[in-house]
């Protein structure tokens, strides 16, 4: 195990720190400055230990990406690395098919990319997509999404109204999801609603907080506040339900306009924010979104900048 997860979120302690314990594994953790100011530090250390199970949410992937020179990938060799387990947050499945295909001079397998889907409510997995098999991106239309429903297509005259929902897997043994919709009915397959989860690692309660408990916790089940869908047992996260953002009646998630952002030049992968605010004189809600440092070459920095 490869780790600089910080031991205080669920993720580094859960998925990292106990779960090297509990199985006995060697564990090699680095302190997250490390990785922050030089992300080279951590596939560095896979090279020097040989690491196997090397988990990071999706915007350590476009950090190394951004940072990682052609001379410190030069030293590097990734062929150990057999699940790169990715989660935390939503997942970009070009961001990871970007880092597959620059490492994959450097060794590592993009059948190691390996997304899925927690949170510290269920202690901590709820689903993960097979290792050492390959990732997978669906495009969805986004009027699909507004009706409900994910309906995949490759129809070139919905090229500019897709989103792409990474794949997260099935559940773990003994866990159960349902997609239900607003008064907790179960939906069908490809029906979009919330993530609903049941297993034997679910939190018993809320500490000290019996109405935020009696609100989330129903029979046994969780109300997760993710909205996603299910397809051939596998479950696709959209987005969260407290964060869609509404343009003229219609419904986004902020990733929607975070991917699309990203793209541009002077931008850095993982510091981009969308937020909805109303206009008031257009009459409907908008969109803004803040970059953090424009892009640099790899290896370089960038003075700070702002994507209205």
């Amino acid at each position: 195990m490869i780790s600089w997860l910080p031991l205080f979120h669920d993720m580094g302690l859960i998925g990292c720190f106990l779960f090297t314990a509990y199985w006995q594994l060697n564990g090699v953790f680095m302190l997250p400055d490390h990785f922050i100011r030089r992300p080279a530090n951590w596939l560095q250390a896979i090279t020097n230990h040989r690491g196997t199970l090397c988990p990071a949410p999706n915007f350590a992937f476009a950090l190394a990406l951004e940072r990682v020179t052609e001379a410190e990938q030069a030293k590097l060799d990734l062929s150990s690395c057999r699940a790169a387990m990715c989660g935390a947050e939503p997942i970009n499945g070009r961001i990871l098919q970007a880092f597959a295909d620059r490492f994959a001079a450097s060794g590592f397998s993009a059948n190691a990319l390996t997304p899925c889907y927690g949170l510290a409510e269920a202690s901590l997995c709820v689903t993960m997509h097979q290792p050492e098999r390959p990732f997978q991106v669906e495009t969805i239309y986004q009027g699909g999404l507004e009706a409900k429903l994910a309906a995949p297509t490759d129809n070139e005259k919905h090229k500019r109204a897709t989103v792409e929902v990474c794949n997260c897997g099935v559940a773990m043994p003994g866990t159960h999801i349902e997609i239900r919709d607003e008064i907790g009915k179960p939906l069908p397959d490809r029906a979009l609603g919330r993530i609903w989860v049941s297993g034997p690692s679910l939190m018993q309660a809320y500490y000290d907080d019996p109405e935020k408990t009696a609100m989330t916790l129903q029979n046994g089940w969780l109300d997760t506040g993710d909205m996603g869908y299910m397809h051939q047992q596998q479950l696709f996260v959209v987005g969260r339900l407290k964060e869609t953002i509404i343009v003229r009646g219609q419904n986004y998630f902020p990733t929607d306009f975070e991917q699309v952002a990203a793209e541009l030049p002077h931008v850095t992968r993982g510091k981009v924010a969308a937020i909805g605010v109303y206009d008031e004189k257009a009459g409907y809600g908008a969109s803004t979104s803040c970059g953090g440092k424009p892009r640099p070459k790899r290896g370089g920095s960038g003075r700070f900048g702002q994507l209205d």
